[in-house]
Order: C-alpha cells, then structure tokens, then sequence
C-alpha cells in the first residue's frame, strides 16, 4: 500500500453543528456519483443532516464511533463503528427462525 495509506489523517469525530454539515455534504456528494452508501439519489440536506446528527448523537453515548479522514481541513471520508447491537423482539426471532 505505501505512502498513499497514510496520505489522510483519521480520527474520532464529535458532534458539532460544522462536522454535521460537513458530513452530510460529503453523504450527498457520495450518493450523487453513485455510492452505494443505503440512500438513493436524489438526497436532500434535510435527511442527510437527520442521519448524521442521530448518528453522532449515538456517539456521544457510546453506542458507536464516527471515524472521519481528512485532507487538511476538508472531511473527504468516513467510517462508522457499530459498538451495540439492535434489540431483536423475541417475536421477530420466532419469525425468522420459521
């Protein structure tokens, strides 16, 4: 991999009202040149602003990680490290287990 691996520093980020702005914009962007990220394009702002604020929300409680890479001052990646896993009913495991 060589130098190239190291090129953007990557680090934990914490909610802000300029990291969710700045993570929405790169959200939009990705969906718009065809990222498979789980959105369709079009994207709008305002449910790319939800997405992002209820995930840093989850952050500050420790239910994940938002790890961000930057260029500079520029967000130019992310990644999110799930750290709980969802409640599953036990009607919803009976189902799936038919």
């Amino acid at each position: 991999m060589g130098d190239s691996f190291n090129a953007y520093p990557v680090a934990a980020l914490r909610g802000s009202p300029e990291t969710c702005e700045a993570l929405s914009a790169l959200l939009i962007e990705t969906v718009a040149n065809d990222g498979s990220v789980g959105f369709m394009h079009p994207l709008d702002a305002q449910a790319a602003r939800a997405f992002w604020s209820a995930s840093l929300a989850a952050a500050e409680r420790d239910e994940r990680i938002v790890f961000g890479a930057r260029d500079g001052d520029a967000l130019v990646g992310t990644v999110t490290l799930q750290l709980t896993l969802p409640r599953i009913s036990r009607t919803a495991r009976r189902s799936r287990s038919s």
